[in-house]
């Protein structure tokens, strides 16, 4: 008797209002039911699906679920799209995904508007946003607008809402669901997480190569929707290279086949003009005025280039490539001189200057502005950093080579150059923005900055360690001491709202002790202040698979010159890698047959 009403209600509504208006048998799928995907149409519900609501009392549900959670999310006083109370929670949500990551990681993928207008439309895509900036909002924020404690609270609480869509969309390719993946996968890396980031970028991916939103085959949409898809695309190319460089894994996406022209400026978005044609090839020759296109697609390029010097570290290129670097043939060579004619074809507005940052902080652009330059100077340090020579002993004593024949003791006075002088300009950057404190130092925390400031570290720690005769002067070292105290005092600052940067911590760390360990004999002693109690508070991602040594991440033994222990220290942010003193040990004893990847559990750093 108790159930009735309940039973009732769920076969009302059991159709959606394409279906029943077409009077044809709707088999309830939700987000998008059987005969909406069959005939590519709009699919929509009387009633909000899925969940983004919040119990009375900010108790979280035991089961939520695509299909589960739909009825539960009529109470005008629990759902935060209630029309019924102030929608202050959605509009601070989406206030701070679009000035910390709309452009500066998606590209701008959304029409503001149109988005804003009826946001229980697309369920999955604004869970995936709460879930991500949860971590900017203050505890008073989610108590009052969301009834929970804590944004961690807030996170786990739309992260299990968020994931039910995306496994109930997997099969289901749209640009909304490449979105709403590509932005819970931001979420899941910063949340540390153990594989979901990967596996949810790559559903990202898939559904935008299955689409074709790599070609310019959408004549049929209208020149906005040419446009969404266009940026979607591109956010795509943004995501799969920063996901490549943080854990260490090889691209997804190839230039190679892509044929889809950049992203127009934001005022052709709005009049929904059709695209000027610009292509990343095209780019470089264009005479227009870069306010005539706007950032994005300076932006856009810098980032593939910087993701092609990327790739070099990623697999290791040094020790495959069998051409040197100098030689005119080899990728990395060309990999360095598109990257150099890329800063000579930049507009004079697009330069590094006070004032150009001044104006594109302005309008809006500041972010993206700072990110574009620290990859474009740290894109010399990423790959070039390889080749800078250690003269410890132990290098000494094994002198080996690379696959192109070189010496890893031989120094390249060119290479040397451009990789130092990068990154003291990196340096020089963060300091006059950390200086200059409000905005600059906001401008500061975006992931591209981060991933910047690992490549530049290591070339830091060279200059502070290897007594190089050209660059390891007293102006030099002192000026890195503080560049790499300034880097931790930057990353400190954000550790409590990123998990992931509690890791980057680490491994700075851990660059330090490997340092020292190689050039002044200072065995690593592992210490816990980096493992953070607060760790208990986030999500349980247990369960996840999570690489580690002899399961998924670099063996231990792979790691046989100086060169190979740094990068093993950088691998992968979310894998549960080996401690630095575990790496220095089992390679200062000469890495014995009988060791191989077995090492004690306590010397393996725990899931943190």
């Amino acid at each position: 008797m108790e159930q009735a009403p309940h039973s009732t209600r769920r076969r009302t509504l059991q159709a959606c209002k394409t279906c029943r208006r077409r009077k044809t048998k709707c088999d309830g799928t939700k987000p998008r039911c059987r005969q909406c995907r069959s005939r590519n149409a709009d699919c929509s519900w009387d009633e909000f699906l899925g969940g983004l609501d919040v119990r009375e009392g900010g108790r979280l549900p035991h089961s939520l679920s695509p299909a589960s959670v739909g009825h539960v999310a009529n109470s005008p006083d629990s759902s935060p799209f209630s029309a019924h109370r102030p929608n202050t929670s959605l509009r601070r949500s989406f206030d701070l995904f679009y000035e910390i990551y709309l452009q500066t990681v998606f590209c701008s993928f959304l029409h503001k508007s149109t988005y804003e207008k009826d946001p229980d439309k697309t369920p999955f895509l604004t869970s995936a946003i709460i879930c991500l900036v949860s971590r900017h909002l203050k505890p008073s924020e989610v108590q009052e607008d969301f009834g929970l404690a804590t944004g961690a609270d807030l996170c786990q609480h739309y992260t299990t809402i968020a994931n039910d869509w995306a496994k109930g969309s997997i099969f289901t390719p749209s640009v909304v669901n490449i979105q709403a993946n590509l932005v819970l996968a931001l979420s899941e890396l910063l949340n540390r997480s153990g594989s979901s980031h990967w596996m949810l970028a790559g559903t990202a991916i898939r559904m935008a190569q299955i689409m074709r939103l790599n070609k310019e085959y959408h004549e049929r949409t209208s020149e906005r929707e040419q446009e969404i898809r266009r940026r979607t695309f591109w956010a795509c190319v943004m995501i799969d290279r920063l996901f490549g460089f943080v854990l260490t894994k090889p691209l997804a996406i190839f230039m190679d086949s892509t044929a889809v022209y950049l992203p127009s400026s934001e005022a052709g978005l709005l009049y929904e003009e059709a695209s000027r044609g610009l292509t990343l090839s095209a780019l470089e020759s264009f005479s227009g005025l870069s306010s005539d296109v706007g950032i994005l697609p300076y932006f856009v390029k810098t980032v593939v280039l910087w993701g092609d010097h990327c790739i070099f570290y990623i697999c290791n290129k040094r020790f495959i490539d069998p051409l040197p670097p100098t030689d005119s043939n080899s990728a990395f060579f060309k990999s360095h001189y598109a990257l150099c004619n890329w800063e000579t074809a930049l507009p004079t507005s697009m330069r590094w200057t006070a004032r150009n940052y001044e104006i594109q902080s302005s309008i809006g652009n500041g972010h993206t502005f700072v990110a574009m330059h620290f990859l474009i100077r740290s894109s010399h340090c990423v790959a070039h950093q390889t080749y800078l020579p250690h003269l410890d002993g132990t290098t000494i004593i094994l002198d080996s080579t690379d696959a192109a024949g070189w010496s890893l003791l031989f120094r390249e006075p060119t290479l040397a150059s451009t990789c130092v002088e990068n990154a003291l300009l990196v340096g020089k950057m963060l300091t006059d923005l950390y200086g200059a404190g409000g905005i600059s130092v906001q401008h500061l925390q975006s992931a591209w900055v981060a991933a910047s400031l690992l490549s530049v570290a290591s070339t830091f720690m060279w200059i502070l360690y290897a007594n190089d005769a050209e660059f390891s002067t007293e102006q030099n070292k002192s000026a890195v001491e503080g560049y790499l105290e300034l880097i931790q005092r930057l990353l400190v600052s954000w550790k409590s709202d990123h998990r992931l940067v509690r890791a980057w911590i680490k491994t700075i760390d851990d660059m330090h002790s490997i340092y020292r360990a190689a050039y002044l004999g200072q065995v690593p002693v592992e210490s816990d202040e980096n493992l953070d109690s607060s760790e208990n508070e986030t999500l349980d991602v247990s369960a996840e698979f999570r690489p580690q040594s002899g399961d998924g991440f670099v063996p231990l033994s792979t790691a046989r010159d100086i060169h190979s222990v740094l990068r093993l220290i950088m691998g992968d942010s979310t894998a549960n890698r080996p401690m630095a003193r575990s790496v220095w040990m089992c390679f200062s004893l000469g890495w014995p047959l009988w060791l191989g990847d077995h090492i004690d559990s306590q010397d393996v750093e725990p899931i943190e």
